[in-house]
């Protein structure tokens, strides 16, 4: 089942075993100025690139852009 856009943040607790959520949240969407977002396209590669993206710091503009387009994808207009 794809993932949907978590509403909060997930974060790694300090001495939690496990991985902080991957997902990107609604606090993240805002600050890359994305206003409408909903369920993203469920695919090995988009999550993997969402993962190196997130460890690594790396939100270049075409990352972006091809976010954007995923989520007005699924949005309701």
């Amino acid at each position: 089942m794809c993932p949907v856009l978590a509403a909060d943040k997930r974060r790694k607790a300090p001495g939690r075993l496990g991985r902080p959520s991957l997902l990107p949240t609604a606090a993240l969407c805002q600050r890359l100025e994305i206003r409408e977002f909903a369920i993203i396209r469920c695919t090995l590669e988009w999550t993997y690139q969402w993962e190196l993206s997130l460890e690594h710091g790396l939100f270049r503009k075409t990352q972006l852009n091809a976010l954007a387009s995923d989520l007005s994808f699924f949005s309701t207009r």
